[in-house]
């Protein structure tokens, strides 16, 4: 894939709303783990060699960030996009041989989910999206992509007291949806559903590094179920949620076919450095 060349990797940081320190030209290296369930989304970020004074002017609390990867490619195709943002969580500055090295923990929805609670009683006849429309904006995030909610109304109204995350677990899973934060989104989606974009095709020629199929226990079940477990060079397109198709098999003789196989994206590790290392996409998907 022409675009996969001369990797990209930004990291801005600063105060909500504000414009705040865009780092380029530093090494950057970084990982970030994303999953469909409802908990934070953890990871972290390094920083080499900023300067003293840059170092006292990121000691404010409340920073967030932005994370954005990919790659400049060739004949101008550009392939860089958002793959995290949320809360700064802890900044640490360690040397390392001759050279500084801040880390960033970072986490996407984590303050939000810990901190945000609801105290609200709703009328008589309020509908299931409006009632995930506050939760949204008591989380203080925006609606990404929601699918699977139903025309079902409250006729004897509905109460929310408690956090927030806690109330919205427990809404969703009596319509057999699962919601998660990704980049500041609120996403909802039924357990064997997905959003509505296009699949993200892997091949060898798009990056594939490995495929492969396991059987594993999904969280809360005791029956096993098929999980496909693949690994691929860094591509900002594959999110939580988003289908992934793979296109390759070998047949009797061994002779290379076409055979399409569709994916939802439940897990994925974004990791890598912007210098040098690996650059890579590592995750779980389901049929």
């Amino acid at each position: 894939m022409t675009t996969l060349f001369n990797r990209v990797v930004e990291f801005e940081v600063g105060k909500p709303g504000q414009e705040g320190f865009i780092f380029r030209d530093l090494k950057i290296g970084f990982s970030i783990t994303k999953t469909a369930d409802s908990n934070a989304n953890p990871g972290r970020v390094t920083v080499t060699n900023l300067s003293k004074t840059t170092r006292d002017r990121l000691k404010d609390e409340g920073l967030v960030y932005k994370l954005r990867a990919g790659y400049s490619g060739l004949n101008e195709i550009p392939l860089i996009k958002e793959i995290s943002s949320g809360d700064v969580l802890d900044i640490s500055t360690q040397r390392s041989g001759t050279e500084l090295v801040t880390n960033f923990k970072i986490g996407e929805g984590t303050k939000a989910l810990a901190e945000k609670t609801l105290d609200k009683s709703f009328e008589e006849g309020i509908s299931f999206g409006s009632v995930v429309d506050e939760f949204a904006k008591a989380l203080d995030v925006t609606k990404g992509a929601i699918e699977g909610i139903t025309q079902e109304v409250f006729n004897s109204g509905y109460s929310a007291t408690g956090k927030v995350k806690d109330r919205l677990d427990e809404l969703t899973r009596k319509q057999g949806l699962e919601w998660s934060v990704q980049n500041g989104e609120l996403i909802i989606l039924p357990e064997n559903g997905k959003t509505t974009e296009q699949a993200v095709l892997l091949t060898q020629e798009t990056g594939l590094l490995k495929a492969f199929r396991e059987k594993k226990n999904k969280t809360g079940q005791t029956a096993l179920v098929d999980v496909l477990r693949f690994s691929c060079l860094l591509n900002p397109d594959i999110r939580v949620g988003r289908e992934i198709a793979i296109f390759s098999a070998l047949d009797e003789i061994g002779e290379s076919i076409f055979l399409p196989a569709f994916f939802k994206v439940r897990k994925v590790t974004f990791s890598g450095d912007n210098k040098d290392g690996k650059f890579t996409c590592e995750g779980e998907a389901i049929e």
